[in-house]
């Protein structure tokens, strides 16, 4: 009895950690978006159909912010 609930208490534990390592992977992408988006030319902002101010509003979030 006392393994299945060690078990159970494993397994609880790795989905938290992956739930956890995925966030932190989402947040790092967006982190790195913004620094892209951040160091892009005019050209590059109408290639992608974007204004500096709304890259500069984008930019300006903090890395948990979608």
């Amino acid at each position: 009895m006392l393994a299945r609930f060690y078990d159970s208490l494993k397994d609880i534990l790795f989905s938290k950690c992956g739930h956890m390592k995925n966030q932190i992977l989402i947040w790092k992408d967006r982190s790195r978006a913004r620094h892209m988006l951040s160091r892009m030319t005019e050209k590059d902002l109408w290639d992608i159909g974007t204004s500096r101010a709304d890259a500069h509003k984008e930019i300006n979030k903090r890395f948990w912010q979608p």
